[in-house]
């Protein structure tokens, strides 16, 4: 997950953006952003329970997108940290919208309010750091 999170493969999406036509199917940053993101927690979308695996890596994703809107070495561009805000404040929304309405095992329930926290704790941070 970190490898598709590094800062010289944003920079190669953004880069090809700009070498073809406005007509042609372009790989975007945002859509490499939405993919990641929409694979990843596709557990919300059905409220299931997540199995131990996906929760390390749903973690794993809520922390990289972390140090991205953070960018305390300033390794990322502001067009990923944007989307990195992007899809932290979306992954907020769903998964609040999935403990309201599903019922789910104690770790999923455990899971989803950690990242609740952590996510609500980076947007502090990233205030005062800005």
């Amino acid at each position: 997950i970190y490898r598709l999170h590094h800062p010289r493969i944003f920079a190669r999406i953004r880069d090809n953006e700009l070498k073809f036509y406005q007509s042609e199917s372009i790989y975007t940053l945002s859509e490499h952003f939405k993919k990641i993101t929409k694979s990843l927690w596709s557990e919300l979308n059905n409220n299931k329970n997540i199995n131990s695996f996906r929760r390390d890596l749903q973690k794993s994703h809520v922390d990289i997108l972390s140090l991205i809107l953070v960018n305390e070495k300033g390794f990322f561009n502001s067009d990923a940290v944007a989307l990195a805000r992007l899809n932290l404040k979306n992954i907020h929304s769903q998964i609040k919208s999935s403990l309201e309405s599903g019922l789910f095992d104690d770790y999923t329930q455990a899971h989803l309010s950690e990242c609740i926290n952590k996510i609500q704790s980076v947007y502090k941070a990233q205030t005062i750091i800005n």
